[in-house]
């Protein structure tokens, strides 16, 4: 039997074909972009005909490469990014489609801090943020009341492309907790803010659970991907949640971070934690009876793309000519800076802060020297990020009190050996990488096989499907090193955090 899985990310659409064993059929992959708003500060949408475009080709392609036929893929599923929103017409028109990086709520999110911040909080496990669902629809409502008024739907992205393949309007708890609209505790949509926001009772899909068939594919779209009229669409979740069941973080105490575009960091739960202090996420997890703790290092790959982009033309070039990843050859140029990237420092990403998400420092770069050449950054840049990770890791385990023994990783950086070697040794905990990087396609995969009974559930298609690769151990000498490095970067994150907060610098979002 074979699987398609769809998943939006942030910075591309990937789709994937696996069979029942977790084996790679093939997969096909299509980097994408924003388009920033330009009568609002920090808005950014995206053209839903051209994503819907790319999401049919790269079906097509991947089909075509896997030299499948359209009968023997027995089900699909889709997951995306988390944040994003997709506002429906009554015809099913696009009015707005907003990524999971817009922030043009920024002044609506503060709005909603005042009125309602901590019980939101306490239902929602979010604090109000200019990237949630409420803030731009918040914002639709003040600067576009005649668009606010054509609302039929509010979709996440996954949402909206399940709508494109079948017709039908579902949402699942994963996808739905990371709306800021869905009582997590419960398994609800939040009626109260719901009504706050001025929104009818069914804008909202209907709410299903994980690893469900709920619809098939329409001859419309079997004429545009190639997938043949009637395979069955199973709900698969949010991106970070599906990542988990790639890795196998099913059960209380196991942690995962998904080292894509962003690095959230997940524990898992068997019931869910409230921060007193308001810092981190409360989430749904895809399995069921299971919830997420999470503590998200914020921008961490979208930094080391931003700098292949702008600073490595002949790594590019040398990685056309030899077939191989650009990363792959920043990741061998890495390799020739020691440990500390000779006393460059990136501040980059950071420890979560949900209560104060809104008013987040702009990124440094700190310990420039004349004789500093880019290698250094590039250094100092996977360095960034596994500081981050580790301070988010503490974080977590302050909040739920259980201790982070080893970390699961996958996405993109876990395919660079310097980094999951750099991770393990700032962390001093063994860092499990897995035969499938992309898990979030994996685990979408293992919720189309539980859909379909082919398992009977999600625990026993991650025993079949789910494979380790390796555990890299840390170096105890070289993490007594990073122990000191990491302070020295954890004192200048809280010094970017308070000036920002004191109006010194100004805020990621302005």
């Amino acid at each position: 039997m074979s699987f398609l899985t769809i998943d939006a990310g942030t910075g591309a659409i990937r789709c994937m074909i696996f069979d029942s064993s977790g084996n790679v059929i093939s997969s096909s992959y299509r980097e994408w972009a924003y388009r920033p708003t330009p009568e609002v500060a920090s808005g950014f949408e995206f053209d839903p005909n051209d994503f819907w475009s790319k999401i049919c080709l790269c079906i097509k392609e991947t089909i075509s490469k896997g030299k499948v036929s359209s009968s023997q893929i027995n089900g699909v599923g889709v997951t995306s990014m988390r944040h994003g929103t997709v506002f429906l017409a009554e015809n099913g028109k696009e009015i707005l489609a907003c990524p999971n990086i817009d922030a043009r709520g920024l002044n609506e999110a503060f709005e909603l801090e005042k009125i309602l911040g901590e019980k939101i909080y306490q239902i929602t496990g979010k604090w109000p943020s200019p990237t949630f669902a409420p803030s731009r629809i918040l914002w639709m409502k003040r600067h576009k009341p005649e668009k606010f008024k054509e609302i039929r739907k509010i979709l996440t992205i996954s949402d909206w492309i399940i709508y494109k393949l079948s017709g039908r309007f579902v949402a699942e708890p994963s996808n739905a907790s990371s709306t800021m609209l869905l009582n997590c505790l419960k398994l609800t949509w939040y009626d109260e803010l719901i009504n706050y926001l001025g929104l009818e009772a069914d804008s909202l899909p209907e709410l299903h659970s994980s690893a469900e068939c709920i619809g098939e594919v329409t001859q419309k779209v079997a004429n545009l991907t190639g997938l043949k009229k009637g395979t069955p669409i199973v709900t698969a979740g949010a991106d970070t949640q599906a990542a988990l069941i790639g890795t196998g973080a099913i059960e209380e105490k196991d942690i995962t971070v998904v080292a894509g575009t962003t690095s959230p960091v997940q524990l898992v739960l068997s019931k869910p934690i409230i921060d007193e202090n308001f810092r981190t996420w409360t989430e749904v997890h895809i399995m069921p009876n299971r919830w997420i703790l999470e503590s998200n290092a914020g921008p961490t790959g979208t930094y080391y793309r931003w700098f292949r982009d702008n600073f490595c033309e002949l790594e590019k070039i040398v990685a056309k000519l030899i077939r191989v990843d650009d990363y792959e050859i920043m990741d061998k140029e890495c390799e020739f800076i020691p440990p500390g990237a000779n006393d460059l420092i990136a501040v980059l990403s950071f420890v979560m802060n949900a209560h104060k998400s809104s008013r987040r420092p702009k990124g440094a770069i700190i310990g420039f020297k004349p004789t500093s050449d880019k290698r250094e950054i590039m250094r100092a840049i996977l360095e960034n990020i596994s500081y981050a990770i580790f301070g988010n890791c503490q974080q977590l385990e302050e909040v739920s009190g259980i201790k982070v023994e080893k970390l699961n990783a996958c996405g993109g950086a876990s395919k660079s050996n310097i980094w999951i070697t750099t991770l393990a040794n700032v962390l001093g905990k063994p860092v499990s990488v897995f035969r499938v990087k992309e898990a979030t396609s994996l685990g979408a995969a293992i919720c189309v096989a539980a859909g379909l009974k082919v398992y009977k559930n999600i625990s026993e298609g991650v025993k079949s499907m789910v494979k380790q690769e390796t555990e890299i151990s840390p170096e105890p000498i070289i993490h007594e090193y990073y122990k000191d490095k990491y302070k020295v970067w954890k004192s200048l994150h809280d010094l970017l955090w308070k000036l920002a907060e004191d109006g010194i610098i100004s805020t990621y979002w302005k």
